[in-house]
């Protein structure tokens, strides 16, 4: 990911929000459609590894899976648990997750019960979620910890 803009220089030390969201803004720029991203974090705050979209996944983070041998388990938990196994491979030490949609830049219910989700899922062990973003048409916004309340 070699780039005359060093703003994405790969070895870019994210030290802030701020830092995180001028990223996200030139890597993402706007929605496309309805899926998230898992964006991976080294110790010293890199991005490292792929950055992965997903879609597909349900309304509610409360929806019973259709995994095999996971069927009928919230999809939230089937998620954070396959969530954890990819950070493990990538060797992250925590996680960004940017929620993508078309639509104002306003959270929706949906965006903030998945976020809230994850936030809940983190209390049992796992990756630290550093950070989470709504993508929407027009740009990107942070989810403050005060919108999960």
């Amino acid at each position: 990911m070699r780039t005359s803009d060093s703003r994405l220089d790969p070895e870019r030390v994210l030290s802030t929000d701020r830092d995180l969201q001028e990223v996200l803004r030139l890597l993402l720029r706007e929605a496309n459609q309805r899926q998230f991203w898992l964006i991976f974090l080294d110790r010293a705050k890199r991005i490292v590894g792929p950055l992965m979209p997903m879609d597909d996944y349900p309304i509610s983070p409360d929806s019973p899976s259709e995994i095999e041998g996971r069927v009928d388990d919230p999809m939230i938990d089937v998620l954070w648990d396959r969530i954890g196994e990819i950070v493990q491979l990538v060797g992250a030490a925590s996680l960004v997750l940017v929620w993508e949609r078309r639509g104002p830049a306003k959270f929706s219910n949906a965006d903030l019960s998945w976020a809230r989700a994850f936030s809940a899922a983190t209390a049992d062990g796992g990756p630290p979620i550093r950070a989470q973003f709504v993508l929407h048409s027009s740009g990107i916004r942070q989810i403050a910890v005060d919108d999960l309340i």
